[in-house]
């Protein structure tokens, strides 16, 4: 695997946060917040807390859902949804999304010149000259940013994905130009200068993280440069672009990396600058660690972000610093997972003794979840004996029927039955529409259809979306989108559904937590984690269900060749 392609993940840390850099200096949570930073389970932040924030969240025609590099990322985003075993009666509406605020600064694109934008409404790079002022300069660096997030958020009005991206690339190879200018500029001042610098680090990490390896190169060059600079916003930029190389150099297998991310971590948490970047990137730093092995390495990591941000004033921050900082005791059983992702075998004994090794260091829910979770990513998979040999541990070792934990594993267990046995069925939902005209599933008939479970409260649900809008407008004619709404009472659904501009329509399955079944839909699939889709056929049989985003694809292009 080539240098530009493994860089994605690890220097697009610095550049996720760069939407507003080039027009403020500040690093805090709040800013971090809107500049599209991940909630404390490592996603994007929940529609409920950006309802809070009087945000919709973004599912309309021109969104871009996130796109995942292999099987291993996607499989660990949908690890960090709903823990296998969970069900519904924990969903709380959040507060209802009155006024959505725009990410984007009022008047747009203020600064583009009229031809940078085509008949379409899409937007190209902007027109630079050489002889801009300082202050021009960094004007610039802004509205490059405010283009850049446009685009980011689907609000370009460019409907073509690798359109979007070309562009998005001309604008940063612009904003890199740009910024080396102001850094250079004979009449700079040295917060110019600084801005600059930074603007040219985020400039290279969206080059490098879109596969250029000589911009990589450059960017470790300048990094290396200024590590050790006298203004801490740049020596802290430049320790997280140093650790996403030192992460690289583990994965590809150059002695020594683990000592040399570990120094850089330290380096870092020194700074006093450290911010939800640098968070992110110790957070990917003690993973990786964990994943090849280094235990030793990996725990001081972690001890590292819990010591410099287990404090935090706020709870968002602090709460994704105890994730992040991870649990040693799941490393071996994690390893395994991601090996089975990736391909590799992982055989049935070595993993019910790693089980029983977990169990025995930690017989607590937290184990139990932790393996429920495996089972339900071996089931996604295919991988039946690894499924069966996991609750047959499970069983085993928590026979007390009456026990929280044995609770847990009946949960999982008879989601996971109730999923083989609606395999097959006939699906007739007798449920209303959101909208309230009638609906009904007979009129989708000769069509494959797409069916997500979602809900407003439930973010991890609505980030399948945009792919499902994909696949569906690639074949109008054959594939259709009708989700179910899995909502309480109160939640601000039809609203939400008119805003976001969701383009189907959507049955309405009411949760309460005072019911015995806590959402009857969610239980007759067996839903457990989120997103959730259920595939039906052309005659509205259950075809598949797909938890994982591992099998989408290709169940769908199975049911079109018959």
């Amino acid at each position: 695997m080539t240098l530009s392609l493994r860089l994605s993940a690890s220097l697009c840390l610095l550049s996720l946060l760069c939407f507003g850099c080039s027009k403020s200096t500040d690093s805090d949570s709040s800013n971090a917040s809107a500049a599209g930073v991940p909630s404390a389970d490592g996603g994007v932040q929940s529609a409920a807390e950006l309802a809070a924030r009087g945000v919709s969240p973004d599912v309309g025609d021109d969104t871009f859902g996130h796109t995942y590099a292999n099987a291993s990322e996607r499989a660990d985003d949908v690890s960090r949804s709903q823990p296998a075993g969970a069900d519904l009666t924990g969903m709380k509406p959040g507060d209802p999304p009155n006024n959505p605020a725009s990410l984007i600064p009022e008047g747009g694109l203020t600064l583009a010149d009229p031809s940078s934008s085509t008949d379409d409404g899409s937007t190209n790079a902007r027109p630079l000259r050489d002889d801009l002022t300082p202050q021009e300069l960094t004007g610039y660096l802004s509205a490059t940013d405010r283009d850049m997030e446009l685009i980011a958020t689907g609000r370009a009005g460019i409907s073509d994905q690798s359109k979007a991206m070309t562009t998005m690339m001309q604008i940063v190879e612009q904003k890199l130009e740009a910024a080396r200018q102001l850094a250079e500029h004979p009449q700079a001042t040295p917060e110019d200068k600084v801005t600059g610098i930074r603007g040219q680090m985020q400039a290279l990490s969206h080059m490098a993280g879109g596969g250029d390896v000589q911009a990589a190169q450059k960017l470790e060059t300048l990094a290396k440069e200024q590590v050790n600079s006298s203004d801490q916003r740049i020596a802290s930029d430049s320790q997280i672009v140093l650790v996403g190389f030192a992460i690289e150099s583990l994965r590809n297998g150059k002695a020594n990396a683990e000592t040399q991310m570990v120094e850089l971590i330290n380096q870092l948490a020194k700074s006093k600058n450290v911010d939800v970047a640098a968070l992110m990137v110790m957070g990917q730093a003690r993973n990786t660690l964990a994943m090849y092995g280094h235990a030793t390495e990996a725990q001081s990591v972690g001890e590292t972000i819990s010591n410099v941000f287990g404090d935090s004033s706020d709870p968002m921050i602090a709460n994704m610093a105890a994730q992040l900082a991870g649990n040693a005791r799941f490393d071996e059983t994690t390893r395994m997972i991601n090996t089975t992702i990736q391909g590799g075998d992982v055989p049935v004994g070595q993993w019910s003794a790693a089980a029983n090794r977990l169990i025995d260091a930690a017989p607590d829910l937290s184990s139990v979840q932790q393996l429920a979770g495996a089972a339900l990513q071996f089931e996604a998979l295919g991988l039946s004996e690894l499924v069966d040999e996991t609750f047959r541990v499970l069983t085993d070792r928590f026979p007390d029927a009456d026990s929280e934990t044995r609770t847990e594993v009946n949960i999982a267990m008879d989601a996971q039955k109730r999923r083989e046995d609606v395999l097959g069925t006939l699906y007739q939902p007798s449920l209303p529409a959101v909208d309230g005209a009638p609906l009904s599933l007979a009129d989708y008939r000769g069509k494959v259809v797409l069916m997500p479970l979602w809900a407003v409260t439930l973010e991890e649900s609505l980030q399948v979306i945009p792919q499902l809008k994909l696949m569906r407008d690639a074949d109008p004619d054959n594939i259709a989108i009708v989700g179910i709404n899995l909502d309480p009472q109160e939640a601000p659904v039809e609203e939400f559904a008119q805003k976001s501009e969701l383009g189907f329509r959507n049955f309405r399955s009411i949760s309460s937590a005072q019911q015995r079944v806590a959402n009857p839909v969610a239980v007759q699939f067996g839903a457990v984690s989120f997103p959730f889709v259920v595939i039906l056929d052309q005659e509205g049989r259950v075809a598949a269900l797909d938890f994982s985003g591992l099998q989408l694809q290709s169940s769908v292009q199975q049911l079109l060749k018959k």
